[in-house]
């Protein structure tokens, strides 16, 4: 995700309600139209139908079609307008947009797939959870393509923090990474053994089901990899990469001051990972608690990033914005 806002052509832009509008059509699509196939054509398809698949990826509980239908309806409609919601809320609709419809995707395709394997007599559910985990997946990181700097940001005010004073006796370059909590290890560690165990007990069974875990554990842990950016400070740019992958650019025409601050992660930012902060006015790469890089950006809000050696960071981006001439635009 790019959002540096540079000089560069942008794409066009739509307000925060429209994308809102647009990604709740979307998903209500994703269940409605195969929902709407399958109750025209109910005649082809058995009168019961799996709702609940135990561990041995067999189905232990079964309901009318009818009840199905309206189920994954409901079940897609509401968790659309929650995630969205939320995102409209809090203006984090570039992270809850692709979820929100990226979920949709994968409980519609979940549902209505194994509607179609009773109707094939299938007697497992993995090859409809593994097609779930890749319809989901593949969604929600398109709708994220898509939405890439679409979204128009609002005007926000002065900066939140005290700027750090330049050095003349400071380097004109800084090179570190992410400082991630020992919590969030802890955190990935426990869901790694869980998912092994789940992957265990539904692969006995049903092959493909052990797989679909699999893949959604390969992409918890690249989420979580992918914290663990380096930060490079130069004269041109703030720059985040991951495995040599620009992830986020901050020209320096568009930064007007640099601080160090402490924060809460919890208190402040309601958790870790990529988060705003609705009270203080601020969004970054939050990971954990203690100092961390802040600077004001030209009509956005500030951006924190929790670095090592943050306040050394600070002082050589305020020395590099000394000679820069900030874009007010």
């Amino acid at each position: 995700m790019d959002i540096s806002g540079a000089a560069k052509k942008s794409p066009a832009q739509f307000s925060n309600a429209a994308i809102a509008i647009g990604s709740f059509l979307a998903s209500s699509a994703f269940v409605g139209l195969p929902a709407a196939y399958v109750w025209i054509n109910h005649a082809s398809f058995p009168a019961k139908v799996p709702t609940h698949w135990g561990l041995d990826g067999s189905a232990n509980n079964w309901s009318s079609l009818s009840s199905a239908l309206t189920i994954d309806i409901l079940l897609v409609v509401c968790t659309a307008a929650l995630f969205l919601g939320i995102g409209y809320a809090a203006r984090m609709l570039e992270s809850f947009a692709p979820l929100a419809v990226g979920l949709s995707a994968l409980f519609a395709t979940l549902t209505i797939g194994s509607i179609f394997a009773v109707a094939q007599e299938m007697t497992v559910i993995g090859p409809v959870l593994l097609a779930a985990v890749l319809a989901g997946g593949t969604v929600g990181w398109l709708t994220r393509r898509l939405l890439r700097r679409r979204i128009s940001a609002r005007p926000e005010e002065s900066a939140t923090f005290t700027p750090i004073q330049a050095d003349g006796k400071t380097n004109r370059e800084w090179h570190g990474r992410i400082r991630v909590s020992r919590g969030l290890d802890f955190m990935a560690v426990v869901v790694f053994i869980a998912a092994v165990v789940v992957g265990i007990l539904l692969g006995r069974s049903d092959p493909f089901g052990g797989i679909a875990v699999g893949l959604i554990l390969v992409g918890f842990g690249v989420m979580l990899a992918s914290y663990r950016q380096r930060v490079h400070i130069t004269i041109d740019a703030v720059t985040c990469t991951f495995l040599g992958i620009r992830t986020h650019e901050f020209p320096l025409e568009q930064i007007l001051s640099a601080g160090c601050i402490d924060i809460n992660a919890m208190a402040e930012f309601g958790g870790v990972g990529y988060r705003i902060s609705i009270l203080t006015r601020r969004e970054g790469i939050v990971v954990g608690s203690g100092p961390s890089l802040i600077f004001q950006r030209n009509r956005q809000r500030d951006f924190v990033l929790c670095v090592d050696d943050s306040c050394a960071a600070a002082r050589v981006l305020a020395h590099n914005l000394r000679r820069v001439e900030p874009v007010l635009c």
